[in-house]
């Protein structure tokens, strides 16, 4: 299980680094062009909306690697406290409850994207589909639900303290 789990693992660390450096350069293009086309007086009507779905997604698929590397949002508050057994079984519930709520959220939000491909929303400016905007969150959603639900010595990442890496 911890072979797969680190295979997993390494395949979404690899789609994050290149997605991110990928989105963020593109982003900075897409924003010069705007900026420089401005300045002429022929910006292109398409930039910003495309420069808010690549943010959208850059945010999403960020929140994936905070999770990756324990500095997402946690809720360990009590359970960093508790020492001992206590300890473990809080923090085990945290990460429970953390597996929970980014399962629940992929499946809902999957819902709604999926809804929208139903319905053909497309975007203004660029005639894109929305439903492809709307994926950013199930599928970091399921990222995060994966990473919260695999120990960090399953995955290679360092423990730290206050992470939940003892609730194996």
């Amino acid at each position: 299980m911890r072979r797969v789990c680190g295979k997993i693992d390494r395949a979404l660390t690899a789609f994050e680094t290149a997605f991110l450096a990928t989105a963020l350069f593109a982003m900075a293009g897409v924003l010069f062009a705007q900026v420089a086309g401005s300045a002429m007086g022929k910006a292109p009507a398409w930039a910003g909306e495309l420069a808010m779905y690549l943010m959208t997604w850059t945010m999403c698929v960020g929140a994936g690697a905070a999770a990756r590397n324990g500095r997402h949002i946690a809720i360990t508050v009590l359970a960093d406290k508790l020492k001992g057994k206590p300890g473990v079984v809080a923090r085990a519930g945290a990460r429970l409850l953390c597996v929970t709520f980014c399962a629940g959220l992929c499946a809902v939000s999957a819902d709604f994207a999926m809804m929208s491909r139903e319905l053909g929303q497309k975007s203004v400016a660029l005639g894109a589909p929305m439903w492809i905007v709307y994926m950013a969150l199930p599928v970091s959603a399921a990222m995060m639900a994966f990473r919260f639900a695999m120990p960090a010595s399953a995955v290679g990442a360092p423990p730290r303290k206050g992470a939940l890496e003892d609730a194996q």
